[in-house]
């Protein structure tokens, strides 16, 4: 199997599960290619995935978008 890892989330292109294809994300990415944010973070299309860090106090829950 050869890994098809290229993004911005992936943290070596040449690393992925040999069987199942899946690429080595960095922190905060999540999917096949790490091509999606993982939950309780967001992206605002320019620096990656972020946490979403919002404040327990006035926040309804620990989403966003």
């Amino acid at each position: 199997l050869v890994c098809n890892c290229s993004g911005e989330g992936v943290s070596d292109p040449d690393e992925c599960d040999r069987e199942t294809g899946q690429c080595d994300c960095m922190p905060g990415y999540t999917g096949l290619q790490c091509e999606e944010c993982e939950e309780d973070h967001f992206t605002n299309g320019t620096i990656g995935c972020l946490p979403c860090a919002c404040d327990s106090f006035g926040a309804d829950g620990s989403s966003c978008d």
